[in-house]
Parts: structure tokens; sequence; C-alpha cells
């Protein structure tokens, strides 16, 4: 997808910065899941969460969530990481 931005807004953002801004905003709505915003935001997902503290945005966090961090957490134990 392709998004053309008025010639005055394209002066006062870049790319990345609209790219976060949306990532955020899509988020805050509870349309993406983290790992998805993360992802527009071309950001690793602790990345986008420093972000999102920095702005006090609430983390959407469902059990899923949880359960798939603790067995990615546990991964990495066992890679020695």
């Amino acid at each position: 997808m392709t998004i053309t931005l008025p010639e005055d807004l394209r002066l006062l953002l870049t790319e990345e910065e609209v790219r976060l801004e949306l990532s955020i905003a899509l988020y805050r709505r509870e349309v993406v899941t983290l790992r998805q915003a993360a992802r527009v935001a071309h950001l690793d997902q602790f990345a986008f969460r420093r972000v999102l503290a920095e702005r006090e945005v609430p983390l959407n966090i469902s059990p899923q969530d949880v359960d798939r961090d603790l067995s990615d957490l546990a991964e990495w134990r066992r890679e020695g990481r």
C-alpha cells in the first residue's frame, strides 16, 4: 500500500515518523497486535514497547501474548541467550 502525503506534511515528517505514528494509532485502537504494530514501525518489539512507554501508551496484552512471550523466553534460555 502506498500513502501519499500532501507536500507540506512531507516536509514535516519523515517516512519513519509516519510509520511510527501510524503503528501507535493502530495499536491504541487495538486494530493490530504489538507484534504487528512493531513490524509496521520497522522496530523490534522491545524498541516498540519502549516507544509506547515513553508516550505512556498502555500495553494491550492478551493471555495468548503472555503465553507466547513465556515460550519465547524459555526458547532463548535453552539456546543460551
